[in-house]
């Protein structure tokens, strides 16, 4: 187990995250926190002002995330608070897909990360009784799987 501070100035808490279900309960449990940030809801009401109905609401805050966050890899594992990623504009996919996440749920829209397997995340949003993908560390459309993004994007043999 690796030790992480929590955003906020949280105590130093034991994180499991050798495996992928440990990493998706921690970081939704991180997203719902984010959620409640004044200046995540800020940025989350900014973007999708004006966008209409749900669905457009939806692609509003994926088309930001995807487009203003650049993807970078890691060395190390490390979850960065929202906060930051909008700060200065880069995460990897969890860091990305919780920020998506908590924007999402500020504006009260059922949102998650789950699992690309073997090792990614993607957002998935609840729309229509359905959870549907929000992928943004690649030229995704909204709703469209990673994998499905990836083929059609010519990835086919990359890594997310």
């Amino acid at each position: 187990m690796r030790r992480r501070r929590l955003p906020g100035g949280g105590s130093a808490h034991e994180v499991p995250i050798e495996h992928n279900s440990d990493r998706l309960r921690y970081l939704n449990t991180l997203a719902r926190r984010d959620a409640e940030s004044p200046h995540v809801r800020r940025y989350a009401e900014r973007i999708q002002r004006g966008a209409g109905s749900p669905l457009k609401q939806i692609a509003a805050l994926h088309g930001w995330v995807r487009d203003r966050i650049l993807y970078t890899g890691e060395q190390r594992e490390t979850f960065t608070h929202p906060v930051k990623v909008l700060r200065y504009g880069v995460g990897d996919c969890d860091d990305s897909a919780r920020l998506l996440v908590a924007m999402l749920r500020s504006l009260g829209f059922r949102a998650r990360v789950e699992l690309v397997p073997p090792a990614h995340v993607a957002a998935q949003v609840r729309y229509r009784g359905r959870w549907r993908w929000l992928e943004t560390t690649i030229q995704a459309q909204p709703f469209e799987h990673p994998m499905a993004a990836a083929r059609r994007l010519g990835m086919v043999g990359s890594s997310l």
